[in-house]
């Protein structure tokens, strides 16, 4: 896959959302030419799982002494600004990315490939919830999202529509239906409707 080559502040914006999930404390990023840029490390700290995962997002090598890292962006083939996007929702957090690959497989599928992340399969059971009120509608939705380390904003961002929409749905306001639908596949849930019996 081609992708268009990332701006200085595409790179930027790149670095800080991956240190948002690095133990290790990156000190500087500097671009060497058009396709090569460095990370020097001010810190690297043993078993940061976050280097890993740096290292399969995006390959690169690096230095003998080991502090500095080594990108070449044309072998990435992943856009930076969705690396990025990736980055912030996740920070790099297991749970958080499999949400993600839950809630868009389609967007975040080259990413899964890098991560070697399995989509979720179904459930051998299906869990049934009767939703009877906006009360028991809100209940399910934010005990999954407490489930799964979802944060408002990124239901908000996955469903379309605004934070506040979904801060006011968990504080007792009323959303529309497309809304609510929304907001329930955001977070892995599908809602149908039975006919009551009697």
């Amino acid at each position: 896959m081609n992708t268009p080559a990332p701006s200085a502040s595409d790179m930027q914006e790149f670095f800080n959302a991956l240190q948002l999930g690095l133990q290790s404390s990156i000190a500087d990023c500097r671009q060497d030419n058009t396709d090569t840029w460095h990370i020097d490390f001010a810190q690297i700290v043993p078993d940061d799982a976050g280097l890993d995962i740096m290292q399969r997002l995006v390959p690169g090598s690096w230095s003998r002494r080991g502090k500095m890292y080594t990108i070449h962006v044309a072998q990435v083939r992943v856009p930076f600004p969705l690396l990025t996007q990736f980055l912030l929702l996740s920070r790099m957090n297991p749970d958080n990315m499999h949400a993600l690959l839950a809630m868009d497989p389609k967007k975040y599928h080259a990413i899964a490939q890098r991560l070697d992340l399995q989509p979720p399969h179904a459930h051998a059971t299906t869990a049934l919830q009767l939703i009877t009120s906006r009360d028991d509608a809100a209940r399910i939705i934010f005990s999954e999202m407490q489930r799964q380390h979802l944060t408002i904003r990124a239901v908000a961002e996955s469903a379309g529509v605004t934070q506040l929409t979904v801060s006011k749905f968990k504080a007792g306001g009323d959303v529309m239906l497309t809304t609510f639908l929304q907001i329930a596949h955001a977070v892995g849930w599908q809602v149908g409707v039975q006919k009551q019996r009697g």
